[in-house]
């Protein structure tokens, strides 16, 4: 629940940053701001809640989102809404780590990140940190991994290219990948490929960041 309100953070700013005007005037865009505030209340505030509990750092949260809907309401800067998105995303992606650790601290079955090896525990903390839904996904892989009955492992490499999809998403938004000195596009395709992704993303990574 948490990971789509973040995607559904992510479409929203996408759609933002590819208006032109200075302001946001457009009702389907402010529509969406809306419907992606009421979606945190109506659904992931309780989940949240529940988890860790209602303490001052959630309250304050719960106004930014107040926030949004009111900017969705005038006729705001679309830097506004950029920045407020920003902060929004941020403290969501802590508040979701958070909860991913109280979950394995009430895991009966030691599905916490105690057992696992340093470096999946490392890989799974720095993804916390700006990709909480790859680090999801990473994790679910790594205790299908772990099960002694699983017959198929379709549902473990499905998480993992995900996660992997996402993390390359992240370092090298399309954006940065296409307008590098000298890319063209692989034949039929309309973006940039992963593997292309993947290039720009070791070999001109501050670039793309």
């Amino acid at each position: 629940m948490l990971r789509e309100l973040l995607e559904k953070l992510d479409g929203l700013k996408s759609r933002i940053r590819r208006g032109r005007p200075v302001n946001v005037n457009d009702r389907e865009t402010k529509d969406e701001a809306i419907a992606v505030a009421s979606a945190y209340f109506g659904q992931c505030r309780k989940v949240l809640a529940k988890g860790i509990g209602e303490h001052e750092h959630l309250l304050s949260h719960d106004e930014k989102w107040q926030e949004l809907v009111r900017l969705a309401h005038g006729n705001n800067a679309r830097r506004s809404y950029l920045n407020h998105i920003k902060i929004l995303r941020k403290e969501l992606a802590e508040f979701n780590i958070a909860y991913l650790s109280h979950l394995s601290e009430q895991s009966p079955d030691n599905s916490g990140l105690s057992d696992l090896t340093p470096a999946e525990q490392l890989i799974i903390k720095t993804l916390e940190l700006s990709i909480p839904s790859a680090a999801a996904s990473y994790r679910q892989a790594l205790l299908d991994l772990r099960g002694t009955e699983r017959l198929s492992y379709r549902g473990t490499a499905s998480e993992l290219r995900e996660s992997l999809r996402e993390t390359l998403d992240h370092l090298a938004p399309d954006d940065d990948v296409s307008s590098q000195s000298g890319f063209a596009l692989e034949p039929d395709q309309t973006k940039p490929t992963m593997k292309q992704k993947l290039q720009c993303s070791s070999s001109i990574a501050p670039a793309c960041a």
